[in-house]
């Protein structure tokens, strides 16, 4: 038998292993939960697209969608705020990148990298020690030799110093070696056609393992496959509910009891219908209208099975429903809930009712309600700082706690991540 015979033997053995488990890796899902939603507008960005997330800060950096339905058209905002939705900041650039889907942080260059399609250019601006964008700083690179035709994500892995760039039409990953000050390092290329991906948008890097994860937002499908381009799982995101899923990072989870170790993918859906033919599980219909831009939270595989819900069921009974906007004083976004045996009686607070969106307020001086247990008010109380109030102590009263032993109150903040602790007065 001759060499060449032989190795022939060999690429078509490899091929054939190759494409069988591509079949399997795309019939067998891993598990998914997901953890939480965080809506983009209450921190400035109505259809975000750009994800990425800085390590050293501990801080994710959101841009905006530019859509040719909703233009972008003064520049591109990035808004940077930590995974517990408190807001550090927003710049508003003076240009526009593309559809701002390609962006990500380089934490060892301390520079936020965006990548223009039209002319092939990679944008970098200096990222400051506190975390601020300056986009006075900025300089421009020609990338053409990177070979893209429609970039479609961007990730960075920060220990082995690569930068990876999706390109959705040649449906292939292109990893560059990172340089400090340059982009023209060694150039490989993992082709994704042979997994079956019949689109491809968003790319994150897992900093644990190197694993590079890939969307494709026709089949509502994330592919995990290792920098080699060998498949390593699927999850099918279908139970998400995502409109127009764009930017993909992986990051710490935000739950502070969790271990620091726990990653979590968070995915940035803009919520604007695209005008292509429907995402696999969605009805038409639901994609008419254009939804709340949202941050999902999400868990995978083994980390998904552990906040999985019970299987086990029972049968409930909706007995009444109370429209608390309808209260006057109004309560909109009612959050917190606890019993008071002493009175028989339920304690309701809200954390977002003094707060003014699209120039509305519906503050009426109480973000504290007393209710019977079908759903009067008793009476209300405000403990925020905004007047008139006799305790300013949280605007943002998330969860209430009562003790029947002391008869305090206790108030969860997710502003400050405080627990107050309020002693009534004699009026309780």
């Amino acid at each position: 038998m001759t060499s060449s015979f032989i190795r022939s033997l060999c690429l078509l053995a490899a091929f054939l292993l190759l494409e069988r488990s591509a079949v399997l890796f795309q019939d067998h899902s891993a598990p998914v939960a997901e953890i939480r939603t965080l809506y983009s507008k209450e921190f400035g960005i109505a259809h975000p697209a750009g994800l990425s997330y800085s390590v050293d800060l501990g801080q994710l950096f959101v841009l905006e969608k530019n859509h040719r339905d909703h233009p972008v058209t003064a520049g591109s905002t990035v808004a940077i705020l930590t995974p517990y939705e408190e807001l550090v900041d927003r710049v508003d650039l003076d240009f526009v990148v593309d559809d701002t889907l390609s962006t990500v942080l380089d934490d060892r260059g301390k520079r936020l990298l965006l990548l223009h399609g039209e002319p092939a250019e990679l944008i970098q601006i200096s990222v400051g020690d506190n975390g601020i964008v300056d986009p006075s700083r900025r300089a421009s690179f020609d990338v053409r030799q990177f070979g893209l035709s429609r970039a479609q994500g961007m990730a960075v892995d920060p220990d082995r110093r690569f930068l990876f760039v999706l390109d959705s039409v040649a449906r292939q990953v292109v990893r560059v070696t990172l340089n400090t000050d340059r982009f023209d390092g060694a150039i490989t290329r993992l082709n994704l056609a042979r997994l079956g991906m019949t689109d491809a948008r968003g790319i994150a890097v897992n900093p644990a393992d190197g694993h590079v994860y890939v969307m494709s937002p026709a089949e509502q499908r994330l592919y995990e496959l290792t920098q080699e381009g060998q498949p390593v799982a699927t999850y099918d995101l279908k139970g998400l509910n995502l409109i127009d899923p764009r930017g993909l990072v992986i990051a710490p989870s935000a739950d502070l009891t969790d271990s620091p170790a726990v990653m979590h993918l968070y995915i940035a859906d803009s919520g604007l219908p695209d005008r292509q033919p429907a995402l696999a599980g969605i009805a038409p219909e639901a994609l008419v209208e254009q939804q709340p831009g949202k941050i999902v939270e999400v868990a995978l595989g083994a980390d998904a099975q552990s906040v999985a819900p019970s299987t086990t069921s029972t049968s409930l009974i909706l007995v009444w429903t109370v429209d608390m906007a309808a209260f006057s004083p109004p309560s909109p976004d009612p959050s917190g809930l606890t019993y008071l045996s002493a009175s028989n009686t339920l304690l309701v607070s809200d954390a977002e009712v003094e707060e003014t969106v699209d120039g509305v307020i519906h503050f009426q001086g109480a973000n504290l309600w007393e209710l019977t247990l079908d759903g009067a008010v008793v009476r209300t109380a405000n403990i925020s700082k905004v007047a008139p109030t006799v305790v300013p102590m949280t605007n943002e009263p998330t969860g209430v706690a009562w003790d029947p032993a002391s008869g305090d109150f206790f108030f969860s903040d997710d502003g400050t991540r405080r627990v107050y602790r309020l002693n009534p007065g004699a009026d309780g």
